[in-house]
């Protein structure tokens, strides 16, 4: 199993540096674009814990041309009221604004306290906020290997296709390969009609799984149950 999950970090970071690529950015930190490729038919890629098998066609990714007035960097304390606002944007554009329920002390306390629940990266127009990746840590237990998951990604309206939403998973990625993990996973609402590009930059859509949750009523419901 060890060494199965060495395997799947070394192709993971073998696919960040697979172009030669190097778009603008202001971290300084090596500046390889996501994406994992396939040397022939098929490669395979982990997500929620599950290998799968890529068809060729994902390998064969289209990068946005970039835009260089963006500059990325890691949400601060302070940001949380612009966050806020880029969260409930995203939910209005996806048809369900009224899912929204956490404010932004709730993000300060969740995000910036002693034991953070989430990251958060901020895409900014000459200091303006345009763009946003909140992400989390998923350790697969069948595995023995960790993935970052990208919970929340925003573009504002006027810089969508534009090459920020790219540059904001490609900031993910490169974070996840710093901290050894085999990949990047996220999910998407059927109404969101940006998951095209996810396509386009090598994401495979896993239709092996199904989504559940307990909402507030049924999660006390089973927490009191006899």
């Amino acid at each position: 199993m060890r060494n199965r999950a060495n395997h799947v970090r070394k192709k993971f970071k073998r696919a960040l540096s697979d172009s030669p690529r190097r778009p603008t950015y202001n971290s300084g930190r090596p500046k390889h674009p996501f994406i994992v490729r396939a040397d022939g038919h098929e490669e395979q890629y982990l997500a929620f814990g599950v290998e799968n098998k890529m068809p060729a066609a994902a390998a064969h990714a289209v990068f946005p041309a970039t835009n260089t007035d963006i500059t990325l960097r890691r949400a601060r304390a302070e940001d949380c009221d612009a966050m806020l606002k880029m969260i409930a944007a995203l939910a209005e554009h996806q048809g369900v604004g009224d899912r929204v329920h956490v404010s932004a002390a709730e993000l300060r306390r969740a995000g910036f306290g002693p034991a953070p629940q989430f990251e958060a990266i901020i895409a900014e127009d000459h200091g303006k906020p345009v763009g946003l990746a909140m992400f989390q840590t998923h350790y697969a237990i069948w595995d023995g290997t960790s993935a970052l998951q990208i919970t929340d990604l925003f573009v504002d309206e006027p810089v969508r296709g534009t090459g920020v939403g790219f540059r904001l998973v490609q900031e993910v990625a490169r974070t996840a390969r710093e901290r050894d993990c085999t990949g990047l996973q996220l999910n998407m609402v059927h109404a969101n009609s940006s998951r095209i590009s996810l396509d386009r930059i090598g994401f495979v859509h896993q239709d092996d799984l199904l989504h559940y949750r307990l909402d507030a009523a049924a999660f006390r419901k089973l927490v009191d149950a006899k």
